[in-house]
């Protein structure tokens, strides 16, 4: 019985796809997928390719194969795809496009181009970005308070204070002289 479902996933659960709930997620055979996250690229670029790879957004996140027309997901599962060529014989579209030149250095003029392509091609069609300035009238946040204020230790706090104080200036100068700073 093959059942579809919606998911949605807060995607810093998936930021890594080698991990088991990453792997679980993409096997999963879904109609509609989301993925909500504050900062889909934090790092480094594979955390947004692990991103890309749930919601199989083509052809982003498939393999080609280099010696005919075919396409899978993953190549990991299986030494063949169902064209009967190597798995060696398939490229990462994400990789080849993407992640190798902009690792290979972002001011080189591949890894402009991946910049570019990433930017323009990618984000574009698949990021809805929303700020809190520009959402500022939905939102209907109160107004920011700023308030100073100076307030001192009572004894027992100005005595735990200088303890741990004089404790922290024995232990550094414990490492300058051992060298070990």
């Amino acid at each position: 019985m093959n059942y579809s479902f919606f998911l949605f996933v807060q995607a810093h659960f998936i930021k890594d796809r080698r991990c088991n709930t990453a792997r679980a997620v993409f096997a999963l055979e879904l109609e509609c997928k989301w993925a909500l996250s504050g900062t889909p690229l934090q790092n480094r670029v594979g955390e947004l390719y692990s991103l890309i790879r749930f919601l199989q957004i083509f052809p982003y996140s498939y393999y080609f194969c280099k010696d005919c027309s075919c396409e899978i997901l993953d190549t990991s599962m299986k030494k063949q795809c169902d064209c009967g060529h190597s798995s060696v014989r398939h490229f990462c579209w994400w990789n080849k496009y993407i992640s190798t030149p902009i690792q290979y250095g972002s001011t080189s003029f591949e890894g402009k181009r991946a910049m570019t392509l990433l930017k323009e091609k990618v984000l574009k069609g698949i990021v809805l970005r929303r700020t809190k300035k520009g959402r500022a009238a939905d939102l209907a946040l109160p107004p920011k308070i700023v308030t100073l204020r100076r307030d001192s230790f009572d004894k027992n706090e100005m005595e735990f204070y200088e303890a741990l104080y004089t404790q922290s200036v024995t232990q550094f100068d414990a490492y300058v002289d051992a060298g070990t700073l």
